[in-house]
């Protein structure tokens, strides 16, 4: 009988795979089979200083390859009109943060929403013209109907209506 040895590298190598591995349960593999973990790396249009950044802190990205829309690395507005921002959900062994690269940029990155890993968190961009008619449906009584001039950021489990994360007067609040 023969064995197999590994040099210390490899033995290394081995174990911080073992320690980022993401478990995802064979159930929520059947209900969505097309769901991976990517590196920045395989996502094209990310700008090339977001990515290193991504690279550096250890991120993965939930994607869900057969989805055509833009989910978990996503562009918009997202801290006034006409900044193009990055939004990406950096996944790590422990936790699933969004990252927000104001206009693409690494030098002031903005963590939001840290939690535990789950494969289930999703996020999306919500336009103004979407976050004006959702405020106009949900209002209550005859309270003004606030004013969306820039997009904001949905954060929830798959297929169920998450938090919306808008930035205003200076700080990141939940509609």
């Amino acid at each position: 009988m023969t064995s197999l040895r590994l040099s210390p590298a490899a033995l290394f190598c081995c174990a911080c795979f073992a320690a980022f591995a993401q478990p995802v349960s064979d159930e929520f593999r059947r209900e969505w089979p097309d769901f991976r973990y990517l590196e920045p790396k395989q996502i094209r249009n990310l700008p090339d200083t977001v990515r290193a950044d991504l690279e550096n802190r250890g991120c993965r990205i939930p994607k869900f390859t057969k989805w055509d829309g833009p989910h978990n690395a996503i562009q918009g507005q997202f801290m006034k009109a006409g900044q193009q921002d990055w939004a990406v959900l950096c996944s790590t062994a422990e936790k699933t943060v969004i990252l927000l690269y104001p206009a693409g940029t690494t030098e002031s990155v903005q963590p939001l929403r840290s939690e535990d890993a789950d494969p289930h968190r999703f996020i999306h961009a919500v336009t103004a013209f979407v976050l004006s008619k959702r405020a106009l449906r949900d209002q209550q009584d005859e309270q003004p109907v606030p004013e969306f001039d820039h997009d904001a950021i949905e954060d929830g489990p798959i297929g169920t209506t998450g938090k919306v994360i808008y930035f205003r007067t200076g700080e990141w609040t939940l509609l």
